[in-house]
C-alpha cells in the first residue's frame, strides 16, 4: 500500500494591486480636476489562519502582501481556511475590488482548489469602511508523498469617484460623570485616541480656632490622566466608566464621607465626644475611570485583564484636625501616591505606611480601603480617609491609633493592543518603561486637559485620529 502524508499549500502572495484612478479632465478650459493618489490607500488589517492571528507575521510593512502557509492537510475535502479584512482608508474614493488566484508561475495544482469569498458577494469597499474576506484551500485527491502546492491570488483595486466623502461625522466623543456606565460604538474603522482622567479625593475643611489655630483646608488627592491609541473596527463597542468625586468632610461632621463612584474608599466617621475641639470625619477617595471592550465596574476585571484597555485613578480622601491637617494622596501612574500622618496628633511610633496602589499591589482590585473610624480622644479623634480607586486601590488607616489620608490609585495602560501610550500623576514616581510609562506633573485643572491631573469627577475623550 502507498503511503498517505500531507499536504501542505503555500500561499505565496495575496496582494492588492491597483489600476490608474483616473485621468485629467479639463474644465472650461481653465481648472483642472485630477486624481488624488495620496488619498487612495487599501491595505490589509487582518488576518487569521484557521482561527489563529497571523496578522503580524504574514503581512508584510506595505500591509498588501499577506504570505502564509496552511496547516497540514490530511483527509480528503479536508479545508484551511485564511480570514481577512481590507480596508479602504480613503476619504473621496469607494474601492471596487476583483480578486483572481492562480498557482504560481511555472507551477500547477493538482491536488486542491483555492475559492475566494467577499463578504455578501461585495464588489467595492466603500470609503472608510473595511470588508471581510475568506480563501479556503480544499483538499480534493490525496498524493501517495508529500506535496506543496503554491498559489497567487491579487486583490486589483480600482477607485470609483464620489460625490461626498466618505465619513463626515464626528470626530471627537466626550463623557463626564454620569454615575453610571456609558458607550462609545466606533463609526467606521480607524485609529482613536483614548484619554481619561480619574477623579480626586475629597478635601476636608477646618474652621477650628482651638488652640489659636486658624482653620484652612486639607485638598483631596488629584485624579490621574491615562492615554492610548487603540484601532477599531466599525461598529465596535467600548464601555467607560467615569470615576466620581469623593465626599468631602468638614468640622464637626459625624456621618461617613463617601468615596467616589468606582471604587474610592469611604472616609471614616469622627467621634461626637470631641465636639468641642473639632471633630472630623475623614474624607472619601476619588473614584477611578476606566474604559474596557465588556461591561462592569473596574473592580470585577481582575479576572479578565485581556479586556480591560486602560484606567486612570483616583486621589485619596483628606483629613483634618482641630490643630492641623493633610491632604490626600494623588493618583499614580505605575504607582498612587501614598498617604500621610497626622504629625502633632500623632502618639504611636513604627507607623505603618499608607501605600497608594501599584500595578500588582494595594488595598484591592479596582478599589481603594475604607478609613477607620475616630477612636481616641488624643490620637484619633478624627476619622481616616479613604483610598483613591484605581487599577490596584490606595490604603487607609484601619488600626486602632493614629488618623491617616487615603493614598491615590494606580493607573494601568498595560493592554497590547494600547499603543502611543502614557500615564500623568502628581508629583509622583516615574517610569519609562513602555507598559507602565508614567510621567511625573504639577499642572492640576478641574477642565480635562491633556497631560494634567484632574479636580473634581473625572472624564473620558475619544478622538479619531484616522
Amino acid at each position: 500500500m502507498k503511503r498517505k502524508s500531507a499536504i501542505i499549500i503555500a500561499i505565496i502572495l495575496m496582494s492588492i494591486g491597483f489600476a490608474a484612478i483616473s485621468t485629467t479632465l479639463i474644465l472650461n478650459g481653465n481648472a483642472k480636476v485630477s486624481e488624488n493618489n495620496e488619498d487612495f490607500s487599501v491595505i490589509f488589517t487582518a488576518a487569521r489562519i484557521d482561527g489563529k492571528d497571523v496578522y503580524s507575521t504574514a503581512v508584510d510593512e506595505t500591509k498588501k502582501i499577506i504570505t502564509f502557509t496552511t496547516s497540514e492537510l490530511k483527509t480528503l475535502n479536508q479545508t484551511s481556511i485564511l480570514a481577512y479584512e481590507v480596508t479602504n482608508n480613503s476619504n473621496q474614493y469607494d474601492a471596487e475590488v476583483n480578486v483572481t488566484c492562480l498557482p504560481k508561475n511555472g507551477t500547477t495544482a493538482k491536488y486542491t482548489s483555492i475559492k475566494n469569498k467577499l463578504e455578501n458577494d461585495a464588489t467595492k469597499v466603500l470609503a472608510k469602511e473595511s470588508l471581510n474576506g475568506t480563501l479556503t484551500i480544499t483538499l480534493y485527491r490525496l498524493p501517495t508523498k508529500e506535496v506543496t502546492e503554491e498559489y497567487t491570488c491579487t486583490l486589483e483595486v480600482n477607485a470609483i469617484e464620489r460625490d461626498k466623502a466618505g465619513y463626515v461625522g464626528s470626530t471627537k466623543w466626550t463623557y463626564d460623570y454620569t454615575g453610571g456606565e456609558q458607550t462609545f460604538t466606533a463609526p467606521i474603522r480607524g485609529k482613536y485616541k483614548i484619554e481619561i482622567w480619574g477623579a480626586q479625593g475629597g478635601s476636608s475643611s477646618n474652621n477650628s480656632t482651638y488652640g489659636g489655630y486658624n482653620g484652612s483646608q486639607a485638598i483631596g488627592g488629584y485624579g490621574g490622566y491615562s492615554e492610548g491609541m487603540v484601532t477599531l473596527s466599525k461598529n465596535q463597542k467600548l464601555n467607560i466608566v467615569v470615576g466620581g468625586g469623593g465626599t468631602s468632610s468638614g468640622m464637626n461632621e459625624f456621618s461617613v464621607a463617601k468615596g467616589g463612584y468606582n471604587g474610592g474608599g469611604n472616609g471614616g466617621k469622627g467621634n461626637t465626644s470631641f465636639y468641642s475641639i473639632g471633630c472630623y470625619s475623614g474624607a472619601g477617595g476619588g473614584g477611578a475611570t476606566h474604559v474596557a471592550f465588556s461591561t462592569g465596574l473596574l473592580s470585577g476585571f481582575k479576572d479578565n485583564l485581556s479586556e480591560l484597555l486602560i484606567v486612570a485613578g483616583g486621589g485619596g480622601g483628606a483629613i483634618n484636625h482641630n490643630i492641623e491637617n493633610n491632604n490626600g494622596g494623588s493618583a499614580g501612574g505605575i504607582y498612587g501616591n501614598a498617604g500621610s500622618f497626622l504629625k502633632i496628633t500623632t502618639c504611636n511610633t513604627n507607623l505603618p505606611k499608607i501605600s497608594g496602589g501599584t500595578q500588582n499591589s494595594g488595598y484591592l482590585f479596582g478599589m481603594g480601603q475604607t478609613g477607620r473610624d475616630a477612636v481616641n480622644v488624643s490620637c484619633g479623634q478624627s476619622g481616616a480617609a479613604g483610598g483613591g480607586g484605581g487599577f490596584y486601590g490606595g490604603m487607609s488607616q484601619t488600626e486602632n491609633y493614629d488618623t491617616s489620608t487615603g493614598g491615590g490609585g494606580s493607573g494601568y495602560i498595560s493592554n497590547t493592543l494600547l499603543t502611543e501610550k502614557s500615564m500623568y500623576c502628581y508629583n509622583c514616581t516615574e517610569s519609562s518603561e513602555e507598559s507602565t510609562k508614567t510621567i511625573s506633573t504639577t499642572c492640576v485643572n478641574s477642565t480635562p486637559t491633556e497631560n494634567c491631573t484632574k479636580q473634581g469627577n473625572g472624564y473620558a475623550r475619544i478622538t479619531l485620529i484616522n
